[in-house]
């Protein structure tokens, strides 16, 4: 990338949303755990689908498949709409996708939610336990923040930081966040720096561990 995310930028602040796990419905599988056991007995035969290699989706599962000590395959798609469309249809068994992408198949039962993997359950999905209750101890959100430029004075990084944090409180804020299935999430921006920071660290980590390549 043209720029380096450590030193090109002021961190202001941030929303997130946490992702869900879920599968088809004629999947022999009532829980998360019933899901790791299933993949540990059959290895590689299981598959999942993603908008794509190197993205949110892949990453996510990527990680969740180490964590919980599984082999399942990946099926790369052009956008995650694909992936859904072929997880309702079937052609593949598993997803792990945003909120919003799945609530409204989950509430009209054409697909199964397993987990959300977010620290709490969300207050959009309350009774779908964290991936964590379900005995992986993994946490996977999408976030989206606010920077400037690294040279930006502290007192200006400082004002737009109070300012953002007073506009996630307008109702007009709050019902976008929620049609996002996001949650605003109230950083300094030194607590936001080294949140982007760890971000950063984690997920290379993940690309180096399963060997991707830019394609």
């Amino acid at each position: 990338m043209p720029y380096d995310v450590f030193k090109d930028f002021a961190y202001i602040g941030m929303t997130k949303s946490p992702m869900i796990v879920v599968v088809h419905p004629s999947m022999p599988v009532k829980s998360l755990k019933e899901l790791v056991a299933l993949a540990r007995k059959r290895p590689g035969e299981l598959n999942y689908g993603s908008s794509g290699t190197g993205g949110s989706n892949h990453l996510a599962t990527e990680l969740f498949a180490k964590t919980a000590n599984i082999k399942i395959v990946h099926v790369p798609y052009k956008n995650i709409a694909l992936a859904i469309t072929d997880l309702l249809g079937g052609q593949v068994q598993m997803v792990i996708t945003s909120l919003p992408s799945a609530l409204v198949q989950v509430k009209a039962g054409r697909l199964k939610a397993l987990g959300v993997a977010s620290a709490q359950r969300s207050s959009f999905a309350p009774d779908a336990p964290t991936v964590t209750e379900g005995g992986v101890p993994y946490v996977s959100e999408l976030w989206w923040g606010l920077a400037a430029p690294a040279k930006t004075p502290p007192e200006i990084v400082n004002r737009l930081s109070e300012t953002l944090r007073k506009a996630m409180q307008t109702p007009q804020l709050k019902d976008q966040y929620a049609r996002e299935g996001g949650e605003p999430l109230p950083m300094t921006p030194q607590e936001f720096t080294k949140y982007v920071f760890s971000e950063v660290n984690r997920w290379r980590q993940v690309v180096r561990e399963a060997g991707l390549q830019l394609e």
